[in-house]
């Protein structure tokens, strides 16, 4: 699984990249409601559509999920049985965020760029020049590494996963700034300007502005909250195992969704699994 959604309706989708479908969870049972199951592209009806190792993906408010077609570097939208482009030009997306005014928002990984699409299809660069590397300040002048995910947090704010910098970026007003982590790759909690994270792929947010992010270099699930960075779920060794947070394994947790009713969507990428974070989380 390369990315999990949670829809208006409370349903929950997720792409399955190496099967180039976008699949249904409903009432205990799985079913494919888009992508042919062949890598390719071709819009249309879904599931005779193709889709080329898809991505992340985000529910637009409106009965639709928006793709990060990776390999055909476009963005899609599945919609009343219906797949069609939004966009093209993109450099192997890898994630999607959708505001409330239906803005879609890109992590454009290797233009190293977060780009927006407005309502009209118009492809514009939100942040990053384009070049590797890490550089707060001017958002036209700031630079990411391989930007793995996005998230359309409100008021004009845009959380970015800063993979290859191993840290939490904040567009806002027109500059960029470090949220949280280091200048290494590290499981290290405490203190958001000390906190280290270890190659994250994915943002969430959940109640009251506490964000949480998919680290699969640790294999957990950490939130970001009051200036803290925090162990969610997961005990730091790849594997699987179900049961309480803590002792909980994952392998390559890649991508999130926060549902309304507080649980934790977790598409996790090496154990082929669709698991979920409930209960009393800290």
């Amino acid at each position: 699984p390369g990315g999990v959604a949670v829809g208006s309706s409370g349903k929950v989708y997720f792409s399955s990249m190496a099967n180039a479908v976008i699949r249904l969870v409903e009432k205990s049972q799985v079913n494919t409601v888009a992508g042919m199951g062949l890598n390719g592209f071709a819009d249309g009806p879904a599931l005779s559509a193709k889709f080329n190792w898809p991505q992340g993906i985000d529910a637009d408010g409106s009965g639709g999920i928006v793709v990060a077609d990776y390999n055909n570097s476009r963005v899609r939208l599945f919609k009343s049985a219906k797949v069609t482009t939004v966009a093209a030009g993109f450099k192997n997306p890898t994630d999607v965020s959708v505001d409330a005014a239906g803005k879609i928002y890109v992590a454009d990984t290797h233009s190293h760029t977060i780009k927006v699409i407005d309502t009209a299809g118009v492809v514009t660069t939100l942040a990053g020049s384009g070049q590797s590397g890490f550089a707060d300040g001017s958002a036209k002048s700031a630079k990411f590494s391989y930007p793995q995910g996005v998230l359309a947090a409100g008021g004009g704010k845009v959380d970015v996963v800063d993979r290859g910098n191993a840290r939490i970026r904040l567009i806002s007003a027109g500059k960029v700034s470090t949220f949280a982590g280091g200048s290494v790759q590290g499981c290290k909690d405490g203190p958001t300007g000390s906190a280290l994270f270890s190659y994250p792929t994915d943002v969430a947010l959940g109640k009251a502005g506490r964000l949480y992010v998919a680290d699969p270099g640790c294999s957990t699930i950490r939130a970001i909250d009051k200036g803290k960075v925090s162990t969610v779920a997961g005990d730091g060794t790849k594997g699987f195992a179900d049961g309480p947070l803590l002792k909980a394994k994952f392998h390559s947790p890649m991508r999130l969704a926060v549902a309304a009713i507080g649980k934790i969507y977790v598409a996790d990428r090496e154990n082929n699994r669709i698991r979920v974070i409930s209960g009393a989380i800290p």
